[in-house]
């Protein structure tokens, strides 16, 4: 793996960590202005999507912060499946990715298969 590619993701992914912290931050502050309290208890409507907001948020955080400390692993950059390594055009779309195309497609091909139809 280059460590060109490798410096480049590594400023993507705190650049997206930094955007997020900041988002998580200022909805908060949004919210504790806006109705003098805690977002958690907001009206059911608005705190579902805020709760939803927030969890996938976190998620996120929690996979970048992972990635973040695998990129100086030997085999950050290599399929997950087949070893190969992953090209840096792939890594620099989807820095989280742990697969190369190939087998993300056929992983993806194999679960749509599984699913059974819905009438």
């Amino acid at each position: 793996m280059r460590e060109e590619t490798i410096a480049v993701v590594r400023r993507r992914l705190k650049q997206e960590i930094r955007d997020l912290r900041e988002a998580l931050d200022r909805w908060r502050g949004l919210q504790g202005v806006a109705d003098g309290g805690d977002p958690e208890r907001m009206p059911d409507v608005e705190g579902m999507t805020y709760r939803s907001w927030k969890q996938r948020t976190e998620t996120r955080l929690q996979v970048l912060r992972a990635t973040l400390e695998r990129l100086d692993d030997e085999d950050f950059g290599y399929c997950d499946d087949c070893g190969n390594e992953i090209p840096a055009a792939r890594l620099l779309a989807v820095p989280t990715t742990t697969r190369c195309v190939h087998c993300m497609s056929a992983r993806e091909e194999r679960g749509a298969q599984a699913r059974p139809m819905v009438f």
